[in-house]
């Protein structure tokens, strides 16, 4: 181990630690299912730089909990998650530690209205769908509280969390653990909309650039209806005209040499 994990009950009740994270991890991976959530009273001392022992993970996961699954919709995890932070930021033994997802806290946010932001496997939670949650025994069962759990059958059931957590812990050529921001305290902020249009007003603004420089835009059908000659309808008329007199003039010029003969 080459760092110390966190597992001070003043952090673990109240915000994400490195030692939560490794423990999740466990959690994620033995189990398969989309999401880890433990509570933070479950974790009861740190481990320190060097060697891990058997007798450090019991330590610090002493009570015998099994890992478990549940399938829960969208919706019930946000409940969860409401209740596990509804306390921060002072302590609480439900406090949730998570992997395969993450999660932003509002302190002054409205109560029940205080998580927001929550990302499962980089995507906006669905609250509409479902997804497996691995806990422990105790939160499944509706333990800290978590009733909404404790409503729907155990989906599957694991070893003993410490037993997982060691053999995590052995898989791994080192042990370097930090915390990643899972877990981040903020008010809620609306995404920023990129398309705003602006493609448009650029082509407007070049059709304007091309009108005052009175260049001809050969696939523009106005710059071709320029180019034809336009009718003069005077002419024609003058024409007509000249044509109607000269007819005139020669039907006269008849009738004179007519009269003379």
């Amino acid at each position: 181990n080459e760092n110390y994990l966190d597992g001070e009950r003043e952090n673990v009740r109240s915000g994400e630690t490195n030692l939560g994270n490794l423990i999740t991890d466990a959690m994620l991976e033995t189990s398969g299912a989309d999401v880890a959530l433990t509570n933070g009273g479950g974790i009861r001392e740190s481990i320190q730089e060097g060697d891990i022992t058997v007798g450090d993970v019991a330590a610090v996961l002493p009570f015998g909990n099994i890992l478990a699954t549940v399938e829960v919709s969208g919706q019930t995890l946000m409940e969860a998650l409401e209740h596990g932070t509804s306390d921060y930021p002072e302590e609480k033994g439900a406090f949730p530690h998570v992997a395969g997802m993450s999660y932003m806290i509002d302190p002054d946010g409205a109560e029940g209205a205080r998580v927001h932001t929550v990302m499962i496997n980089d995507e906006p939670i669905d609250l509409q769908m479902n997804y497996i949650v691995a806990t422990n025994d105790f939160v499944a069962a509706g333990g800290d509280d978590y009733d909404m759990f404790g409503n729907v059958p155990i989906h599957e059931e694991f070893n003993d969390l410490a037993e997982i957590l060691v053999e995590f812990i052995e898989e791994m050529e080192v042990v370097n653990y930090e915390v990643e921001g899972r877990i981040q305290v903020g008010a809620y902020e609306e995404p920023i909309d990129d398309d705003n249009g602006d493609d448009e007003d650029d082509t407007d603004d070049e059709d304007d650039v091309d009108d005052e420089d009175g260049a001809v835009d050969e696939d523009d059908p106005a710059d071709d209806d320029e180019k034809e000659p336009i009718p003069k309808t005077g002419d024609q008329n003058y024409y007509l005209y000249l044509f109607v007199v000269s007819s005139l003039m020669a039907l006269g010029a008849v009738k004179i040499k007519k009269s003379e003969a």
